[in-house]
């Protein structure tokens, strides 16, 4: 493992660097000391990110640490990659709060941290980074934060789509939520992750509806539309938990066209949704978004719930 008092020095002079060129030796000489523990290379980054970058990036009086936490971070995903990813893991919450600095160089650096990251990460261990992500999208964040999470899990649906598919449940409701935010830049990234996401699901019966289910989200107005769109298909793919977004779609319809006041609508929302619920066997994923009367998650659906 490396020398604690040689990183310790070579930290110092992270952040009293004024300047990247005054920061690129030590991060060069950081990344050296890092390879040469061979085969502690996991033990010693964890030391590192734990040690040195994160209070560095945790410290709000000084913008030239967190700068230099930042460039830190980033040197170790571009040195090492996937090796570093359960070391770095752990930082992402804080670098994702970084996306929002009032400091201009520590936000674009903290934005492009979090991009190579997540390219870098192994597509197995979505699961792992997702809740990350989910806490950078809530309510109380900051709309750059929101931003750089959705910009994350949208690559991150196109580089493992599989892994994203299987996580569509819990992704699906999370990211509904950004749709209502009140910054426009945080609506349209909701709409383009969440197509990219859907587009994941491997239902070809569902890949047409796409457009229509995320402008339902986004506009309720054109719930009843999608609802007659779903209600005149035939669904004949099988469904899979990733292709559980049927079983959230119908979900997010049934919230409004199966209420008693939208009574025009209760037979073709209860078509919709009916078939969907009786394709899943032991785990029925619908989400929190769901009107009264609809099935919890991990719970199967009733007998006769979606009956007409």
């Amino acid at each position: 493992m490396a020398d604690v008092a040689q990183m310790t020095e070579l930290f110092q002079a992270l952040t009293t660097g004024t300047s990247a060129a005054d920061r690129a030796g030590p991060i060069s000489k950081m990344v050296d000391a890092v390879k040469k523990a061979e085969s502690k290379i996991i033990a010693t980054i964890s030391s590192i990110a734990a040690d040195k970058i994160k209070p560095a990036l945790s410290d709000d009086k000084n913008p030239i640490a967190r700068e230099a936490g930042v460039e830190a971070f980033s040197a170790l995903v571009s040195a090492f990659g996937a090796k570093a990813e359960p070391a770095l893991t752990p930082l992402l919450p804080v670098l994702l709060e970084r996306c929002a600095d009032k400091v201009t160089p520590v936000r674009t650096g903290a934005e492009a941290a979090v991009s190579a990251f997540i390219a870098s990460i192994n597509p197995y261990s979505v699961s792992v980074v997702l809740p990350h992500l989910f806490d950078a999208m809530a309510l109380q964040r900051n709309w750059q934060t929101k931003l750089a999470a959705l910009n994350a899990l949208d690559a991150l649906a196109k580089s493992a789509p599989h892994q994203v598919a299987r996580c569509l449940p819990d992704i699906v409701p999370k990211v509904t939520e950004c749709f209502a935010d009140a910054k426009e830049q945080v609506k349209t990234a909701a709409s383009a992750t969440a197509t990219a996401c859907f587009l994941v699901n491997g239902n070809r019966d569902i890949e047409q509806f796409i457009p229509a289910l995320v402008g339902c989200i986004a506009r309720p107005a054109e719930t009843t539309d999608c609802i007659h769109k779903l209600a005149a298909t035939t669904f004949v793919q099988q469904v899979r938990r990733g292709t559980a977004l049927a079983c959230i779609t119908g979900n997010i319809i049934s919230s409004n066209a199966c209420k008693p006041a939208c009574t025009s609508f209760e037979l073709p929302g209860k078509h919709v949704c009916k078939p969907v619920s009786g394709w899943l066997t032991c785990y029925v994923c619908w989400c929190p978004l769901a009107g009264r009367g609809s099935p919890s998650r991990h719970h199967r659906a009733p007998a006769g719930a979606w009956s007409a």
